[in-house]
């Protein structure tokens, strides 16, 4: 009487053996996805590496890619896989990956700045316009005499268009003004911020911002009285507006990271935090050289060039004598401070001159990012290599 029972319960835990079966291969299916999807870039960063060395999956998947002699600004989005330029007033973005041109942006006025934020593939640029005042009426005067058909007046109505000519330029050029614009990538869209009054604009000299704090700060050169001046315009977070500093010249300017605190060398080497003068019981006159992202930021006295002070705050932290004191730029980004000397480069993080990365003097050197060096030669192709350490 007990042995169908028996069989009904050897059928049912067979079915409970299939089930869970079944289900133990279900399971590890959706484990080995997981890690071959999720955990890609770790088999990744496996894979490319060659002789003990790790290489960007990035570089390996960069195309050839051509910069033109006459492009400037050139900037690249945080992941370093578009850079972009400007040429002719134009902004153009080229995806490094297979060297094409991805986006031409293209205004009513010269783009005359424009860069990538450093942690989205989000772009600031600047274009130049002249505001709509009394141009029109200008231009209508200025044609009034040529449409007179007074042959006798020639030579008066000539003068007299010369005259509104000049009076025209004045006009257009105190009438000048700096539209800062933003592009998404993602979005693939323009947006308009705020404009900035730069009547007799010459150029822009520097612009500083922080993704952290919203501020960005933009160092402008102008004409005034035919002197030429500098103005520091303040843009914060809600599209506000303001003369942060405004005098004859303006060297450099440093934003810091974490809080909106900004550092002003003039043309006279004075350092000014948030507009205070800094010195030191021995120094006075300095060369701002840059920041670092734990809101230090880095000077070299005048008088004594072969010493460089880390401070932060107002106070001296660190004091490092270099041996070489003969570098021709400096060059900063959110990976450190660099020195650039004639055939190497050398990181400020590194305790010693000459120690550093080997470069070609006939190459333009651009950025070194995620241990790779970016130059371009002089038949205008962007050299992307693995930065080679001097031993």
């Amino acid at each position: 009487m007990n042995i169908p029972k028996i069989k009904i319960e050897l059928k049912t835990i067979k079915l409970w053996l299939i089930y869970a079966f079944v289900g133990t291969i279900l399971t590890f299916s959706v484990l080995i996805y997981l890690n071959v999807s999720l955990l890609k870039d770790e088999a990744t960063d496996i894979r490319y590496t060659e002789k003990g060395q790790y290489i960007p999956e990035a570089l390996l998947l960069k195309s050839k890619v051509e910069i033109p002699l006459s492009a400037k600004n050139i900037s690249f989005s945080y992941d370093h896989n578009y850079a972009s330029y400007i040429d002719v007033g134009r902004v153009y973005i080229k995806d490094l990956r297979t060297g094409k041109i991805t986006k031409e942006i293209k205004e009513e006025g010269p783009i005359t700045n424009s860069f990538f934020v450093s942690d989205r593939d989000i772009m600031l640029y600047f274009v130049l316009k002249t505001k709509s005042t009394k141009e029109d009426k200008s231009k209508k005067k200025l044609n009034k005499g040529m449409d007179e058909e007074n042959l006798d007046d020639e030579e008066l109505v000539e003068i007299d268009t010369k005259e509104q000519d000049l009076a025209l330029m004045k006009e257009l050029l105190s009438n000048q003004v700096l539209l800062v614009k933003t592009y998404n990538m993602g979005m693939d869209e323009s947006v308009e911020q705020v404009e900035l009054e730069t009547s007799n604009f010459v150029r822009i000299k520097q612009v500083e911002y922080s993704s952290l704090t919203n501020v960005i700060y933009v160092n402008v050169e102008m004409l005034k009285n035919d002197k030429i001046i500098n103005t520091i315009f303040r843009i914060n977070i809600m599209k506000s507006v303001s003369k942060y500093q405004t005098g004859s010249e303006y060297a450099k300017i440093v934003l810091l990271n974490h809080e909106d605190k900004l550092i002003v060398e003039d043309n006279q080497n004075n350092i000014y935090i948030n507009k205070i003068l800094f010195k030191t019981k021995e120094y006075k006159k300095f060369t701002l050289l840059g920041k670092d992202q734990e809101d230090n930021f880095y000077a070299s006295p005048i008088n004594a060039s072969n010493i460089i002070l880390k401070i932060k705050g107002k106070v001296v932290t660190e004091e490092k004598t270099i041996g070489d004191t003969s570098f021709t730029s400096i060059h900063s980004n959110k990976e450190g401070i660099f020195l650039l000397f004639k055939d190497y480069i050398w990181p400020l993080n590194q305790d010693e001159t000459p120690a550093g990365i080997k470069r070609d003097e006939k190459d333009t050197f651009i950025d070194l990012f995620d241990n790779v060096l970016y130059e371009i030669n002089n038949k205008g192709v962007l050299k992307q290599t693995m930065a080679e350490e001097i031993k």
